[in-house]
């Protein structure tokens, strides 16, 4: 039994390890308890694989067993699934922390295995390389001012960040956890303030978002130089003559096609 116990865990590890510059990148979330989920997880699944074949010759009960085991596996893996205690959530990674990760775990292996001292000092070199690569990257992001608009269907989502805090229309829903998230934890963990917002004004540049049809702000239209369409928003030919100095407009994913191509067509006339 523990020869068995061993033998997973350290296959765990080496899986762990050496997907993890992908894992990062891809996911921004690390495991803390693969090595205990394994050694279920590994056995459950291979016993369900070698229920697959008496499931499709219709033995009686086997499917029974088979679902019975998704279930109870189920539950085993939502024990470790928290936010709190399961997992590290929102690591900022980059597709340069990709490469000098994957570089540092071949030279740490090729290290430990032929035990030379040059291979050691050209590890070190490496992860020194990545910290200071990091440092940089790092203070541009505390430094960038942006205002994206995510593309998401049948939804408006806006994010506007300046060098403290970073203004957020709405966290809720798978929407943010896989087209927004990933973008905002490349912020580097500014403060986040949620609330809606309407209006944006840069230097020389001043934003309006016009999302509710029987709504109109109160503003000086002259002075807007962009424009963000949500809602399928109607924006008429006499109101978009009014922006004299209007550079842009943006139709959001909470357009319908049609919207869309009304605004584009508005576009072209004026």
């Amino acid at each position: 039994v523990l020869d068995y116990i061993w033998k997973s865990v350290t296959a765990s590890a080496a899986a762990t390890l050496s997907t993890l510059p992908i894992t990062l990148f891809c996911f921004k979330q690390f495991p803390l308890w693969f090595f205990v989920c394994n050694l279920i997880v590994v056995p459950a699944s291979f016993l369900m694989l070698l229920l697959a074949l008496p499931v499709l010759l219709q033995v009686p009960g086997a499917a029974w067993l088979i679902n019975g085991i998704t279930r109870l596996l189920t539950r085993f893996i939502n024990l470790f699934n928290s936010n709190r205690w399961g997992y590290i959530d929102r690591i900022h990674f980059e597709v340069t922390d990709l490469l000098f990760l994957s570089a540092a775990i071949v030279l740490v292996s090729a290290t430990l295995y032929y035990r030379r001292f040059s291979l050691a000092v050209t590890t070190l070199c490496v992860i020194l390389a990545w910290q200071l690569v990091s440092l940089y990257q790092s203070y541009q992001a505390k430094n960038q001012c942006l205002l994206t608009v995510y593309q998401i269907q049948r939804k408006s989502q806006l994010s506007l960040k300046n060098t403290t805090t970073l203004f957020f229309s709405d966290t809720a829903g798978t929407n943010f956890a896989f087209h927004c998230k990933p973008h905002l934890i490349s912020f580097n963990y500014p403060q986040v303030n949620i609330q809606a917002f309407n209006y944006v004004s840069a230097g020389a540049n001043q934003l309006l978002v016009l999302g509710e049809n029987k709504c109109w702000p109160v503003l000086h239209e002259n002075a807007i130089t962009v424009l963000v369409l949500s809602n399928n928003f109607r924006l008429r030919p006499e109101e978009l003559k009014l922006f004299t100095r209007l550079k842009t407009i943006v139709a959001d994913g909470s357009n319908n096609r049609y919207a869309v191509s009304k605004a584009e067509e508005l576009s072209r006339n004026f």
